[in-house]
Order: structure tokens, then C-alpha cells, then sequence
């Protein structure tokens, strides 16, 4: 029984070695990454119970993705499809939004997801539902397999995490907006940066009034991370503000994922806001210095050895 549940697509990924488009003889790593697997990896690391949810190919790359989760001291529940492949990025390092990654994951089976996937079992004591905006853009059943979960999880007691974390690939933002809207009204806590947060509550505001509006829809925390510039949070209509932790930078994929865990971390240990902006500007930092999606991922240990010196 885990207290975090997270749902959610996870691909195999091809990273390689050097900046910008893969050419012919390009030499890279084989791993995986997911948003949401991501997330309960890092909240793992932090010494949470967690529990990943989705769906996978029954082939090789499906079998490592769960065998490597499984590693991480992560619970699964994965459903292995004999008709839909795992599905499959390709990326380059990146030191800013600016980026190569290229997607594979059209028919792929976490795609395919949808309400008859879950049950309320696989919810059973969670304290957290956490879910990003990729999976509802997937394909409408994963839509609906969204707003199932979502519904078990409140039903049950649980708070809902959701971090919009917007690709514009998968779709545009007023195409978006209505589905993030949705989610927001019936999230607790809700995750942005300055881009995402405006899509949902409108253009040309400052960034207290920004998390305001999108407070009045429901959550009760509201955090928008702003990379280097650090975060700034609202909750419990105090509006908190942090600098960035200075890093030697690697590579910034995955460093959203680690900033939503390390402020779930708190919330789950029942820390003040000061404490939330801490955890989730020094995991989502730390994750930088890593060329993989959640291999920067910090550990319980190292985040108190890191307190003393950085809490100000």
C-alpha cells in the first residue's frame, strides 16, 4: 500500500551523447523517463511509499522500463499490451527550454489507456494522487481514464497533485485550456510555470495576481516554477517566493519532475511553506546535474545534509 499513486505514460529513452540532431553513428544511452514514473521515483529517493501506474508494450523495452522503476523501490501496476508497443523519445542534452526531443509514442500502449485499466484497489490508502497534463492529451479514453482516477482519489480522501506540464506537441493551448481548467478545479495542489499557469488563467498578470486566479478555481496550493529564477508559491493565501539553488548545469530535463517531488515531500511530512520551496528548488537543482530524466533524483540523506547549508 503506497501513500503517493502517480498514472502516467513512461517511454524508452534514447539519449545522446551530444548537443542538437542525432546524425548518422550518434552514440547515446539507453534508459527511460515518464513525467509521472519520474515523480515516484524522486518521492521514493525522499523515503515515500509510491506506487506507478500505466501500461507498456510487452517487449524488451517494456520490460525494462518496469524492471527499472521496480528498482527504484517503486510499487507497479502495469498492464502489458500484446497489440501496442512502449513507446519511445529521442533527445539531446539541453542547458535551456531549447532543445532536440522527438517523440515515438503514437499507438504506443500507454495511448491505448483507459477507464477499465484502474480500479478503486488501486487506489486503496493513498494520501496523494499525483498526475501531469501529458496523459490526458494522449487519447481521449486516457482522458477519461484521467477523470476516473481523479474521482476514485477524492472519493477516497486522498489530495490530487496535478502538474499541467503543456506539450505543445500533443496538442495547442486553447485546444488545452478546457481540459486544464478541468483538472485544475479539482486538483489540490497544482504545479506551472509562468507559460502553463497564464494559459489557464489568462495573459498580461503579475505573478501573485497569476497565482491568485488560478487559486479561485480550487487548489489550495498553487507553485510556479521558474527554473533559474527559482519558484514562487501560494498557499494558505501567503504568497512565498525562493531563489533557484545554484548548480552546475547538465542537462534540465526532468528537473520539473524532481521540483514537484520535492514539494509533495513536504506537503507529505506536513511542512510549512518555507519548507515546501526548500525541498523543491533544491531536488529540481540537483536534477540538473544529471544527463538523465530521474537518475539526479536526490535521497533523503542528501536533502539533510543539504538543509544546513542552504535554509536561510
Amino acid at each position: 500500500m503506497a501513500d503517493v499513486v502517480t498514472l502516467g505514460e513512461t517511454m524508452a529513452l534514447w539519449r545522446i551523447d551530444d548537443v542538437g540532431t542525432p546524425v548518422n553513428g550518434s552514440r547515446g544511452t539507453l534508459g527511460f523517463g515518464g513525467s509521472d514514473s519520474n515523480v515516484a521515483i524522486a518521492l521514493a529517493r525522499l523515503s515515500h511509499s509510491s506506487k506507478w501506474i500505466s501500461a507498456l508494450g510487452d517487449d524488451e523495452l517494456g520490460s525494462m522500463i518496469a524492471r527499472g522503476v521496480q528498482s527504484e523501490g517503486v510499487e507497479t501496476a502495469v498492464r502489458f499490451s500484446n497489440s501496442h508497443p512502449t513507446g519511445l523519445m529521442v533527445k539531446s542534452p539541453s542547458k535551456s527550454k531549447e532543445r532536440f526531443v522527438s517523440f515515438y509514442r503514437s499507438g504506443s500502449a500507454a495511448s491505448n489507456m483507459g477507464p477499465a485499466d484502474v480500479s478503486e484497489a488501486d487506489f486503496e490508502g493513498a494520501k496523494l494522487f499525483h498526475f501531469s497534463g501529458i496523459t490526458p492529451m494522449l487519447s481521449s479514453s486516457c482522458a477519461e481514464l484521467m477523470r476516473k482516477a481523479v474521482s476514485t482519489c477524492k472519493n477516497n480522501g486522498a489530495l490530487v497533485s496535478f502538474d499541467v506540464n503543456h506539450r505543445s506537441a500533443l496538442w495547442d493551448g486553447l485546444a488545452a485550456k478546457a481540459t486544464y481548467l478541468e483538472f485544475c478545479r479539482e486538483a489540490d495542489v497544482v504545479f506551472g510555470d509562468r507559460e502553463e499557469l497564464s494559459l489557464i488563467a489568462g495573459e498580461s498578470l503579475n505573478d501573485a495576481d497569476l497565482l491568485d486566479r488560478v487559486a479561485q478555481l480550487g487548489p489550495k496550493h498553487v507553485v510556479m516554477k521558474l527554473g533559474d529564477e527559482g519558484a514562487i508559491s501560494l498557499s494558505g493565501g501567503e504568497v512565498m517566493a525562493r531563489s533557484a539553488v545554484e548548480v552546475e548545469v547538465v542537462d534540465t530535463v526532468g528537473a520539473g519532475d524532481a521540483f514537484v517531488a520535492g514539494y509533495l515531500s513536504a506537503c507529505l511530512d506536513d511542512e510549512p511553506a518555507e519548507e515546501r520551496l526548500f525541498r523543491a528548488t533544491y531536488c529540481g537543482a540537483q536534477a540538473c546535474t544529471n544527463p538523465g530524466d530521474w537518475e539526479g533524483s536526490v535521497t533523503r540523506d542528501q536533502l539533510n545534509a543539504a538543509r544546513g547549508e542552504l535554509v536561510s
